[in-house]
């Protein structure tokens, strides 16, 4: 598992990600600053915790 700031691998590779990095997952979101909307599972905690599910509970 590779953990990378999209951001900074996107400006080196001319403002899109290689399809080898594109990301399969969420960390932490439970921690976020803003909604992502997208189909990757996200993952409250770390990769082994529950799941965000889309619902107020799942985040309690």
């Amino acid at each position: 598992m590779r953990v990378l700031l999209n951001s900074f691998v996107a400006r080196a590779a001319g403002g899109e990600l290689p399809e080898e990095m594109q990301a399969t997952m969420h960390l932490f979101y439970r921690h976020r600053i803003i909604d992502i909307d997208d189909e990757l599972l996200k993952y409250l905690d770390g990769w082994d915790g529950p799941i965000y599910d889309g619902s107020s509970c799942g985040e309690s």
